[in-house]
């Protein structure tokens, strides 16, 4: 279950939040025993319009026949070619960039191109022998573009968000 630009407010260290957007991404199922994936969403604005964020690496990305690859402009949803995450694994306030996968990158639309600069990296491992967890949360905003159906394309700026790289053997 995945809903995206959810309107919140609240409070935080005693300070008002107001006109801040949330997303939910819950979801269970039977998975490999090693299982990867490297995911990201944001929310913001896109000139006058409301834009959500939904990219990743599927599980596995490889053997995938779903891809988390999407945005949200306003109320509708436009899938996206699969996108390639380009990152420094030693050192992740480097940065990432994620493009629209070298094989579909002569199609006019569902593409993209983005950049997510890193503000803070929480890191969480778990080891109890025959199970491991490995989960990376990066935080940051987005910046660059996202191309429609019809191939117009949508920019944005510090677009507030996430990425999580996830390692896991159960």
């Amino acid at each position: 279950l995945k809903a995206y630009h959810i309107a919140c407010e609240g409070t935080y260290n005693g300070e008002a939040i107001k006109d801040c957007v949330g997303s939910s991404d819950y979801g269970r199922g039977l998975f490999p025993y090693k299982t990867n994936w490297t995911w990201g969403t944001g929310s913001g604005k896109s000139g006058r319009h409301s834009i959500s964020l939904e990219l990743g690496g599927g599980i596995p990305a490889a053997h995938s026949n779903s891809l988390d690859d999407a945005f949200k402009l306003d109320d509708k949803v436009f899938k996206l070619n699969p996108l390639a995450f380009t990152y420094d694994k030693l050192n992740y306030m480097n940065g990432f960039t994620m493009k629209t996968h070298e094989n579909f990158a002569g199609e006019k639309g569902n593409a993209a191109e983005i950049v997510f600069r890193t503000n803070y990296v929480h890191k969480k491992k778990d080891n109890m022998v025959i199970i491991k967890s490995n989960m990376d949360y990066i935080y940051g905003t987005y910046s660059g573009w996202v191309s429609d159906d019809s191939g117009k394309k949508h920019k944005f700026e510090d677009v507030r968000g996430f990425i999580e790289i996830a390692k896991f053997k159960w």
